[in-house]
This record gives C-alpha cells, sequence and structure tokens, in this order.
C-alpha cells in the first residue's frame, strides 16, 4: 500500500470505500515468507475490524 499511496499516512477525510476494499485487496494478496496459504479470510476481516475502531475512535477524537 506504501508504495502505491506513497506514503504512509492517511488522513481521515482521504479515507473511503475505494481505500477500505483496497486494504482488504492488499491483505488478501499478502503472502507471508514461511506460510505459502496466505492471509485467510478471518484474519483479514479482523483487520478490517481493527482498522474501523481506529478510524471511529480518531473520529470522535477530532
Amino acid at each position: 500500500m506504501t508504495k502505491e499511496k506513497k506514503t504512509t499516512i492517511i488522513f481521515l477525510k482521504k479515507l473511503n470505500h475505494k481505500y477500505i476494499y483496497d486494504f482488504k485487496s492488499y491483505l488478501a494478496n499478502y503472502w507471508l515468507k514461511d506460510d505459502p496459504r496466505g492471509i485467510s479470510q478471518n484474519t483479514i476481516m479482523k483487520h478490517i475490524k481493527r482498522l474501523s475502531k481506529i478510524v471511529t475512535l480518531a473520529y470522535h477524537m477530532e
């Protein structure tokens, strides 16, 4: 994602459905060096849920 977006910082105003979809696709296509199976769907959804919690918290703090 850093290579595509060319940054490590994403502002709340820039988050949209496409970013979430791209993040999910990135996780689905990510392969660990020692594990040829990749990341499971449950793990992807855990990361999406965590991202959602962080974004919600940041939104309420803003």
